[in-house]
């Protein structure tokens, strides 16, 4: 969405104004002349300012907003029970649970053998009818979006942003030895991430907030809280409980 506008003023008007006040005053009193011409004067904007929104939404300042957690294939109901818990304390949002769904059809792509992200986020989004619902999709299959040169990227989450929409997969979270906690709080962060996105907020540079950039890595054991930018972002605008998050670092 694009916003562009000016403003403009009679500029012969006051020239002549100007001269006539000018011809009046005496040389001593040159301040004088000065303030009017400063009062007198005005702003031109850039005609040619924009302001560019991904997926043509505004992030929405929150006021009970409602996040739907939505099991897809291949999750645990002991994961989905943890990110309903956690996410309850950390987002200023009522949470709940939706009935199981099988994943569509249509997002199935048969030679990597992955679902794509993109088309689960169109999937989510027809189930989202109000501002302040935001769709959680939950699944334990491959999910994948293009990135670059590749058209199926394998990825741990995918969100609008801003939007009401976003889906996360534990497929990639279990490469390294760990316990179920450990793998449930891995996932958490990855719905924090996604969330964070819905609400507006964009990549971080700090390598430890749950905001950064993985760039096609895993970064999820570097990442503890969000930044003091990022959480001040969220707590000023209503969605987080608290300005200061607990630390998942271990």
């Amino acid at each position: 969405m694009n916003l562009s506008g000016s403003r403009h003023c009679g500029g012969t008007f006051l020239l002549r104004l100007l001269k006539i006040i000018t011809s009046l005053l005496k040389p001593s009193k040159p301040f004088l002349l000065i303030w009017i011409i400063a009062i007198a004067s005005c702003h031109t904007p850039n005609n040619h300012q924009q302001h560019t929104k991904t997926n043509g939404a505004k992030p929405i300042n929150a006021q009970n907003i409602i996040i739907h957690i939505q099991p897809l294939d291949d999750i645990s109901e002991a994961a989905v029970s943890y990110l309903k818990s956690e996410l309850a304390v950390i987002y200023k949002a009522d949470i709940d649970v939706l009935p199981f769904q099988k994943l569509p059809v249509n997002a199935w792509y048969s030679q990597g053998k992955r679902y794509v992200a993109d088309t689960l986020l169109v999937f989510l989004k027809s189930f989202v009818s109000n501002a302040g619902v935001y769709m959680l999709g939950v699944t334990g299959k491959d999910i994948c979006t293009k990135k670059g040169d590749y058209l199926h990227w394998g990825i741990m989450g995918l969100g609008y942003q801003p939007g009401q929409c976003c889906v996360i997969s534990d497929y990639r979270l279990g490469k390294f030895p760990q316990t179920g906690k450990e793998l449930n709080e891995r996932l958490l962060k990855v719905a924090l991430h996604e969330l964070g996105h819905n609400f507006g907020l964009l990549h971080c540079s700090k390598d430890d907030c749950l905001m950064t950039d993985a760039q096609g890595k895993d970064k999820l054991n570097n990442e503890h809280s969000f930044c003091s930018k990022c959480s001040a972002y969220l707590h000023s605008n209503g969605f987080l409980r608290q300005h200061k998050l607990v630390s998942y670092k271990r």
